[in-house]
């Protein structure tokens, strides 16, 4: 079990990442996921941190978690791992709009 006094510790903690174990539940029927990405990202914001949803793989996903202020994503749905020399090529062929374009440039 990980602690959240990380939170107000001197550490250069900028960011926290959602796991793709709460993400992958959203739209799952799952409430006590969905309640814990919830509290994650009301956390952050007051805390002015970023926040990284892991896994994305659906829209619905995407959707959700961009309405509730999730400043960054990664996940399948937005590509499969490529190399670095492929990431050009790969962003200018998938059509992105800007928020996914955006998130796929902070997480690669």
């Amino acid at each position: 079990m990980t602690s959240i006094r990380f939170a107000t510790e001197p550490f250069p903690v900028d960011a926290i990442k959602i796991d793709k174990s709460f993400v992958s539940q959203i739209g799952e029927n799952d409430p006590k996921a969905t309640a814990v990405v919830d509290a994650v990202l009301q956390m952050a914001k007051r805390l002015n941190m970023e926040t990284i949803a892991e896994g994305v793989e659906t829209s619905d996903q995407a959707r959700y978690l961009r309405a509730r202020g999730c400043t960054t994503a990664q996940g399948y749905l937005f590509s499969r791992a490529v190399p670095s020399s492929e990431v050009g090529t790969t962003i200018s062929s998938k059509g992105y709009d800007e928020w996914q374009l955006e998130h796929t440039k902070q997480t690669t």
